[in-house]
């Protein structure tokens, strides 16, 4: 095996770490705020996807609607365990996460991006959002575990995942 092989296949593996990092703090978020995880996917680094990984939630009872702060937290944790996970400050962070809370905090104040309310209420997310998965780092990094060997996750394995058992 070369040594460009083999850099490249640490190179993957950590890519797709990460990508399952991410998608197991949405999930562990989702079902701490009791939205329906229909299923947590991450893709092998080079697949023809745009993004990593995705979790997917049922919004049937408009969960995100009626508390939309907990939405941003939700999209907060993505990066958050991203972060604890991997031990690396990713500076830009997830742009697609970022750009939706943005969007979301401005409809909550029904003001410009630029608001300075904007970026105070996304930043009281992030922090939310870490402590969160710091209280739940067990349970997160059996999800993100759980996709590194599997790559797709239902809403119940989320919850088979959790320490104590289904919750």
């Amino acid at each position: 095996m070369s040594a460009a092989h083999v850099t490249r296949s640490w190179i993957e593996e950590a890519a797709l770490r990460s990508a399952a990092y991410h998608e197991a703090g949405h999930a562990t978020m989702a079902s701490l705020y009791a939205f329906s995880v229909k299923h947590v996917v991450v893709r092998e680094p080079g697949s023809r996807h745009d993004t990593a990984g995705a979790c997917e939630v049922d919004d049937h009872l408009s969960e995100m609607d009626d508390r939309p702060f907990r939405y941003l937290v939700y999209l907060a944790a993505g990066m958050a365990a991203e972060q604890r996970g991997t031990g690396r400050l990713i500076p830009d962070g997830d742009r697609v996460d970022r750009a939706q809370a943005s969007a979301l905090a401005s409809v909550m104040f029904d003001c410009e991006p630029t608001d300075p309310r904007v970026s105070e209420t996304v930043a009281r997310a992030a922090r939310v959002a870490r402590a969160l998965i710091a209280a739940n780092w067990t349970w997160t990094k059996n999800i993100a575990d759980a996709l590194v060997r599997r790559r797709r996750l239902t809403g119940a394995d989320v919850h088979a995942l959790h320490p104590r058992g289904v919750r």
